[in-house]
């Protein structure tokens, strides 16, 4: 396939030559266009809106935390540096790989659970091994010490039920239905008969690839929750080391709407338990 050479003389105005021009369409742009399609459709939808304001209001909190003591730069640091697998998994789904997409949507949201128990192994250790040993766990509670385990450690379910019992997600009340794990699961674990109607069946779908409104949806509403999710747990974790009235964003500097649990956290004194 000849490339067209507007499309060699764009490739190379970027730095590439003439034959790396020609092999990049050959390769990948001549052959992703349903991909491309199903891309700029995505970016165009009412729910991509969304991802801009979340990921403007995400950003403001780690720069108020980097900018605002060590211990909340610290934090604020390795939160941000921690969630590259959920950026690139907005990538997939724009793209129409919704199967794709919510596998590693899955592994994400594991990942950053995961991140959020190394947050109190690291800092404060012996504050946190203090609080958690107060716990009220129940008997047939996951060991919270297991989510740290290099292997065979706490899954998604078992991390989600001791985040809930020591309470650092309220004002939500069970982080795996706010994640929707189980949908997730029928695509991670999935039987022949859902890969077979998934999107990646070249046989089925011939290479065609199609904007599905619904799903990207869905993606764009657990991304949101995720990122919101982090706020959230930050924002127990600090109120608890180093405790202040006033929250990582001040209610009224943001889009409230895009982070609602949040705002509902951030405006509670009593929900956050500061007593100054």
């Amino acid at each position: 396939m000849t490339a067209p050479d507007s499309y060699i003389s764009w490739r190379m105005s970027m730095g590439f030559s003439k034959e790396e021009s020609e092999g990049l369409y050959n390769l990948i742009d001549s052959s992703n266009e349903f991909e491309l399609r199903a891309y700029l459709q995505s970016r165009d939808s009412k729910h991509y809106e969304k991802i801009g304001m979340a990921s403007g209001t995400f950003q403001l909190a780690c720069d108020r935390l980097v900018n605002s003591g060590p211990t909340r730069m610290k934090i604020g640091m390795m939160v941000t540096l921690f969630n590259t697998s959920m950026i690139r998994n907005l990538d997939v789904a724009m793209m129409g790989r919704y199967n794709e997409s919510f596998q590693l949507m899955r592994s994400s949201i594991e990942s950053g659970l995961r991140l959020c128990f190394n947050l109190m192994k690291v800092y404060e250790s012996e504050f946190f091994d203090d609080f958690l040993s107060n716990i009220d766990w129940k008997d047939d509670d996951p060991p919270w010490g297991d989510a740290l385990k290099v292997e065979r450690g706490l899954d998604l379910g078992g991390m989600s039920r001791c985040i809930d019992r020591i309470g650092f997600a309220r004002p939500i009340r069970s982080l795996y239905h706010h994640f929707k794990i189980g949908d997730l699961n029928s695509f991670t674990h999935s039987n022949i008969t859902r890969i077979a109607e998934g999107e990646g069946n070249y046989l089925k779908n011939l290479g065609v690839i199609e904007y599905d409104d619904e799903k990207f949806e869905l993606s764009c509403k657990l991304w949101v929750r995720y990122f919101e999710f982090l706020l959230i747990f930050i924002q127990h974790t600090l109120d608890k080391l180093v405790p202040s009235i006033e929250p990582i964003l001040i209610p009224g500097t943001y889009p409230e709407m895009i982070f609602p649990n949040y705002s509902k956290l951030s405006t509670s004194t009593k929900l956050r338990n500061i007593s100054l």
